[in-house]
């Protein structure tokens, strides 16, 4: 666990630094930021106004935030800091 091995002021950083990357993909496509749910984000599409592509803006949020993923843990390993990941551990990927 990333916190257990971090001081609480690395490990803000860490949340802060992956929470603003992420945070920018919701809203480049139109996404609503919901709340922050621990390591989490919450976050809809197409409220509070219509979009007819809400389901594909939604997809396209996912995938763009599993390549700012990649990035940000090649960043951390260099610096030698541990890893966030998305998804949990037991839900299997199609990928």
């Amino acid at each position: 666990m990333v916190a257990e091995v971090l001081s609480p002021e690395a490990l803000v950083h860490l949340l802060n630094e992956y929470f603003t990357i992420m945070t920018r993909v919701v809203f480049q496509r139109n996404g609503l930021l919901d709340k922050y749910l621990g390591d989490g984000i919450m976050a809809v599409y197409g409220v509070p106004l219509h979009d007819p592509d809400h389901t594909v803006q939604a997809c396209c949020s996912a995938l763009e935030m599993l390549g700012e993923l990649k990035t940000l843990q090649a960043r951390w390993a260099a610096r030698g800091l541990p890893s966030l990941d998305i998804g949990s551990a037991s839900t299997p990927r199609p990928w």
